[in-house]
């Protein structure tokens, strides 16, 4: 089975363009590197026992594009949150998707106000502030070489719980990801 996880392992050192945004270019190999740095920062954030849901409240950019990737490479998931919400509704939303963690910028973090507590202030992350950028800068996540991931296992008995897929289902999933892609994305 060929996941998102592969393929994008497969372009680390991959010097050709992967992306233009405005007027930049990243190739395969910087944006794997920025995703496995942000999925390595998710799994040292991340619950056990919690489902890997990552919330992304942004606009389509470069960061967006970074979460994708490192929510690939370490087996969670992004779960696009419509900027079209407010308050109560928003944090509905993003209970009803069960995030552990928000990813936004500070021009949709007004938005929160009135969510309630489905995800708590020290589980959202700005990415225009200057903490956020230390915390990628330092890179401290993940040791070079290293792929961050949650463990397959657990997700995939996560799904069968919440009714998601059946027992069957589940249980050729969990031999196809310890058998072929320990990053088996659901």
């Amino acid at each position: 089975m060929t996941t998102a996880a592969r393929l994008l392992r497969d372009r680390a050192d991959d010097d050709r363009a992967a992306f233009l945004f405005e007027d930049r270019v990243w190739s395969y190999r910087q944006l794997v590197e920025e995703g496995r740095q942000r999925g390595g920062l998710f799994t040292s954030l991340h619950r056990h026992g919690r489902p890997p849901h990552i919330g992304v409240l942004l606009d389509n950019g470069p960061e967006y594009l970074f979460w994708l990737a490192g929510a690939a490479l370490c087996g969670a998931v992004v779960v696009g949150v419509n900027s079209t919400y407010r308050g109560e509704q928003l944090g509905q939303l993003i209970g009803h998707t069960d995030c552990e963690l928000l990813v936004t910028s500070a021009v949709y973090e007004p938005m929160l106000d009135g969510a309630g507590d489905q995800v708590p202030s020290d589980r959202v992350l700005v990415v225009d502030r200057p903490e956020y950028t230390d915390l990628i800068a330092d890179g401290a996540f993940v040791a070079r070489g290293q792929w961050p991931q949650v463990p397959a296992p657990r997700r995939i008995a996560e799904e069968h719980r919440r009714g998601h897929c059946r027992k069957e289902e589940a249980e050729e999933q969990l031999e196809a990801s310890s058998e072929h892609d320990p990053y088996l994305v659901m």
